[in-house]
């Protein structure tokens, strides 16, 4: 924790543990709104090497979020040319994940702003349809970023926010 007890931002790797176990939590969850994603719960749950392409691209910069001791959730950063849609987007939310008892804490909205204000450009964003909490959190946290400055597009696979920070 920094001197005004502040939340902190470190980089995530494949040898940290905690971090894979998150990330099987996170799967686990995206399993119950999208089907595609039980198959990764599967080989996750068979192997650390599923995640290994994950951790070796320089495009994926992966963040753990803590406060003091306490660890409270992940994001990874994916940077460009990596998957944009669009070519002007900068960089990519490409996954975020905050664990449920810090939920609703505000810490998730702190994580994701410092997340915005440190990494300037084009970024984009995507929900699940179903997710109705994550696409609220969402909206919220980009909206205050960007004074309410950002576009969304919704299909039936996705909704997608992009946004200039």
């Amino acid at each position: 924790m920094d001197s005004k007890g502040f939340p902190e931002i470190s980089n995530g790797t494949i040898n940290n543990e905690w971090l894979l176990e998150a990330i099987n939590l996170y799967v686990g969850e995206l399993a119950a709104l999208n089907s595609s994603y039980s198959n990764l719960e599967d080989k996750l749950k068979k192997s650390k090497g599923a995640l290994s392409f994950w951790f070796s691209r320089p495009e994926f910069c992966w963040k753990v979020f803590h406060h003091g001791y306490d660890k409270l959730g992940f994001a990874l950063v994916v940077k460009a040319p990596l998957w944009p849609v669009s070519p002007q987007i900068d960089f990519r939310m490409g996954e975020f994940y905050i664990c449920p008892e810090y939920r609703r804490s505000g810490f998730g909205s702190t994580f994701a702003e410092i997340l915005f204000k440190s990494n300037k450009g084009w970024w984009e964003v995507f929900q699940f349809p179903k997710n109705i909490r994550a696409i609220k959190f969402w909206r919220s946290v980009i909206s205050k970023v960007t004074d309410g400055e950002y576009h969304e597009e919704e299909t039936p696979d996705r909704v997608r926010q992009y946004f200039k920070s």
